[in-house]
């Protein structure tokens, strides 16, 4: 039911799983995860501490977890929920991006590059982790870095507003307005896309 996208009821059946089987962390992480698409992250989060605690080293119940906090303002929680991950599966691409994505929310933006330099590194293809190098680059000045994260990101198909108003930011801040002006046009196209799309 849940893959269906019925999570309401998907709700009850766990709930029902659980009564039966107490000690199953699988049932509490899919409980969680139907809260988690429901965005009732507060109930999310539970679940989820109820899995770690029954399965050791539950890594997805962390990452997860992560998130949900990560949505709820909590970063400093969310990054010790990410430091579980990574200490369990080192190779998690997944991890170091969200990690420093919570860093660069807390203005972190230095330490923030290392984990999308180490998420880049053990995922070459992750396009967001380029384009958040970028933004944490842009923040610090660094201005002709940040061109090249954010082409590095298109490239590797993330093409949407943001990543061209930054890049054209950057540009305008060099003070190279003529080739501020073509990333601003592509922001305002894939901006008006995005309007016709969400009108369908």
């Amino acid at each position: 039911m849940q893959k269906l996208g019925d999570h309401p009821e998907s709700i009850k059946c766990y709930e029902k799983a659980i009564l039966l089987e107490k000690k199953n962390p699988k049932f509490y992480y899919n409980l969680g995860s139907c809260f988690q698409i429901l965005r009732k992250y507060d109930k999310a989060i539970i679940q989820y501490e109820k899995a770690s605690s029954l399965r050791s080293g539950y890594a997805r119940a962390y990452q997860n977890k992560g998130v949900c906090l990560e949505k709820l303002g909590n970063y400093k929680e969310a990054i010790k929920c990410y430091d579980s991950v990574i200490s369990i599966q080192p190779k998690d691409a997944k991890a170091f991006y969200l990690q420093g994505r919570c860093l660069e929310s807390l203005g972190q933006h230095k330490v923030a590059i290392k984990y999308f330099e180490s998420a880049i590194s053990r995922n070459p293809q992750d396009a967001s982790s380029y384009y958040h190098k970028g933004l944490c680059l842009e923040k610090l000045g660094e201005y002709k870095q940040a061109i090249e994260f954010c082409d590095q990101a298109i490239c590797r198909g993330l093409k949407n507003t943001n990543v061209y108003y930054m890049k054209g930011a950057c540009f305008k801040n060099l003070g190279q307005c003529q080739e501020a002006i073509p990333c601003y046009n592509k922001a305002f196209f894939y901006y008006e896309m995005k309007k016709l799309d969400s009108s369908k």
